[in-house]
């Protein structure tokens, strides 16, 4: 019996390895030929993959830069607000030296001419001077019709909004903050003063986005505009506020279509060449 096993055991040993060797050479058919780089990008030995999920995987496309939303930059004087400074009966009304004297009442300051249009509300501006000297303005501020609902408007559409003004910040803050505007600072969170124009001639939109494909500045003063980031509008004073909500729809049309380009600035400098845009002063 002994002798019978030893002299087949070469054989079947024989056998084991052929089958060994057949079974090894099957699996390496089913690799892909496609070349590894790295026993991380290797597949399992063995393990089959799919042409097809292969060539789909090819074919994906690749994923799409997502676009800047689109930045839209307010002025804040003769655009969204008109003021009117009003004046004190007497001249020393606006000079306070004692630390402890309240601030002049409303009537210590000259009533509005008959007839004049009545402001939606006034601010009154302190500006301290030293320890003792604080000096007194206040301003009757008449809001553009609508002004707050296109601002909410332009919110709700997902663009980006800031204030680019030529006024000092506690002029402008003193005025936004009032409920009518933006009392909570979430329509107009980026805000931009006289301070930070480069010189006074220039409103730099570089300081609030480095690409200006997607972004406009609003504003009645054509100085402050460029043809291909500028949009233009008549000056807002009181007398011209029955055709504010007519202008107001048109901005919305106008940015809506803004909204779906790539680069806005070819869009604006044709329209600037067609004569679409009115600055300033509005013809009588």
């Amino acid at each position: 019996m002994i002798h019978r096993i030893s002299a087949s055991f070469p054989s079947s040993l024989l056998f084991v390895l052929v089958c060994l060797a057949i079974t090894f050479h099957a699996g390496e058919s089913f690799l892909p030929s496609t070349p590894s780089h790295g026993r991380l990008s290797r597949p399992l030995r063995g393990r089959r993959v799919s042409t097809a999920r292969l060539a789909a995987q090819e074919e994906q496309p690749a994923a799409t830069a997502t676009r800047d939303s689109l930045l839209v930059v307010w002025d804040l004087d003769e655009t969204l607000i008109c003021s009117r400074e009003r004046y004190p009966i007497e001249r020393s009304t606006r000079r306070l030296e004692d630390p402890e004297e309240p601030l002049p009442d409303a009537s210590q300051w000259k009533p509005l001419p008959e007839g004049a249009p009545v402001s939606d509300f006034s601010v009154d501006l302190v500006q301290q001077y030293d320890d003792k000297t604080r000096w007194v303005e206040r301003f009757d501020i008449f809001l553009r019709p609508g002004a707050q609902e296109l601002l909410q408007w332009c919110k709700d559409q997902g663009y980006e909004q800031a204030l680019f003004t030529t006024a000092i910040q506690l002029y402008a803050d003193n005025i936004l903050a009032h409920p009518t505007l933006d009392p909570s600072g979430e329509l107009l969170p980026r805000r931009l003063y006289r301070g930070d124009m480069d010189g006074y001639s220039y409103k730099s939109l570089a300081r609030l986005r480095p690409c200006l494909k997607r972004a406009v500045l609003i504003d009645n003063a054509r100085r402050y505009l460029t043809e291909e980031n500028g949009i233009g509008v008549p000056d807002f004073v009181p007398k011209w506020a029955p055709s504010i909500p007519e202008e107001n729809d048109a901005l919305k049309s106008l940015l809506t279509e803004l909204d779906e380009l790539d680069d806005v600035r070819p869009r604006l400098k044709e329209l600037w060449k067609e004569g679409r845009f009115e600055c300033g002063r509005r013809g009588d």
